[in-house]
């Protein structure tokens, strides 16, 4: 059992690193301004986001408008390119998520 809870704790700091990483890109402050306004505003810490991707989705969308689909698109492209999943298939940050978590609890 405890090796279960390893398992998807290392997939949640994977899926974390994938959302970093596109993040970073923007720059650390607003890296930081993002994280902060979810753990804040929402009450969802950084390590509550693999599990609660609306809510962190929904915060993108508050503090950006309609870019946020930009910074999500490429949040999904970087899961989808860690995890080796299908690149043509477009899906959202949940489904990715999902998937991610599925796939991974198969193998």
């Amino acid at each position: 059992m405890q090796e279960l809870a390893q398992t998807t704790l290392s997939i949640d700091e994977e899926i974390l690193r994938c959302i970093d990483d596109v993040l970073l890109t923007y720059g650390r402050a607003v890296s930081k301004a993002i994280f902060w306004h979810c753990s804040f505003i929402s009450a969802v810490k950084k390590s509550d986001i693999p599990s609660n991707p609306e809510v962190f989705e929904k915060n993108l969308q508050m503090i950006f408008g309609s870019s946020s689909s930009t910074m999500v698109a490429s949040i999904v492209k970087q899961m989808k390119r860690k995890f080796d999943l299908p690149m043509e298939e477009s899906v959202g940050l949940k489904d990715t998520i999902d998937l991610i978590k599925k796939t991974s609890a198969r193998s």
